[in-house]
Parts: structure tokens; C-alpha cells; sequence
């Protein structure tokens, strides 16, 4: 099973191997809602929608969501992909939580203070605190290294 310092290395990982540049994805038309189209998902014109984005992704732990958060480079590493089936087989699920007021936003970056809650499969769960940093990248937020 993965424990804990080993899944807050993976997520620190997901942050740093993130970088600069990203790839387009649809927009949908959920504004700071992050509501987005029904086959787009959130909307990533927002920090907000992004965070959102991600939180739907840790929820199904569907690898083309984690994919559409992250820049094209943090997927090519390919550990994410490996992390992400890791993560199901071991059958854990991960919350993230997050207000406005921990999105701090700078031009085109942003830094967002987060609760992560992990729950295992035998039903014990675990909160940490954790950053995340953000670039906009083509009208779109995506998780970056600082």
C-alpha cells in the first residue's frame, strides 16, 4: 500500500516535474464556477476551476483528467501514469479542499494552499496541508513547478 509520505512525495513530484509550458485543452463555459461544458470538464480560465479540475481528477483518478491539469511535460515523465494505477490498485481515494482566500494570485501565477484528506482502503485517514503552484498558460491555469 502506498503510505502517506510516499503519496505527499507524488503530489510534490506532480508539482515539480510540472513546467512551463502546456498544451491546449476545450474551454468549457462554467466561468469561476468551474463549471465547464458537459465533454470539457471545469473551465481552466480560472485558478478555481483548475483546483476544481484537479479535484475531479483525485476523485475518479481517471489519468486523462490528472493529463488535462498538469503541462505536457509532467505527463511525458511518466511516473504520474504509474502513481495514478498505483493509487487505484491500492483502492485510495483523495479529497482536496480549498477556499478563495487560499488562491493567491500573482499575473500569470498563483499559489494555492490546500487541504488534502487520504483515505485508504482500510477506512484510516490522514490530512496534510499541501501548496500548489499555478501558471497560466494559454488562457488556461495548469499545475507547475515554483
Amino acid at each position: 500500500m502506498l503510505k502517506r509520505s510516499t503519496l505527499a512525495a507524488l503530489l510534490m513530484a506532480l508539482t515539480i516535474f510540472a513546467g512551463a509550458c502546456g498544451k491546449s485543452e476545450p474551454t468549457g463555459s462554467g466561468g469561476t464556477s468551474g463549471g465547464g461544458g458537459a465533454a470539457s470538464g471545469p473551465d481552466m480560465a480560472t485558478p478555481q476551476g483548475a483546483l476544481k479540475a484537479l479535484q475531479d481528477a483525485f476523485a475518479t483518478l481517471d489519468p486523462a483528467k490528472f493529463e488535462a491539469c498538469y503541462t505536457a511535460e509532467a505527463w511525458k515523465e511518466g511516473k504520474m501514469k504509474k502513481e495514478i494505477d498505483e493509487m487505484k490498485k491500492e483502492g485510495m481515494s483523495i479529497s482536496i479542499s480549498f477556499t478563495d482566500a487560499d488562491i493567491k494570485v500573482e499575473g500569470d501565477k498563483a499559489v494555492v494552499a490546500t487541504k488534502m484528506k487520504f483515505k485508504m482502503k482500510d477506512g484510516k485517514e490522514e490530512e496534510e496541508s499541501e501548496k500548489f503552484h499555478m501558471v497560466k498558460v494559454d488562457g488556461k491555469w495548469k499545475f507547475a513547478s515554483k
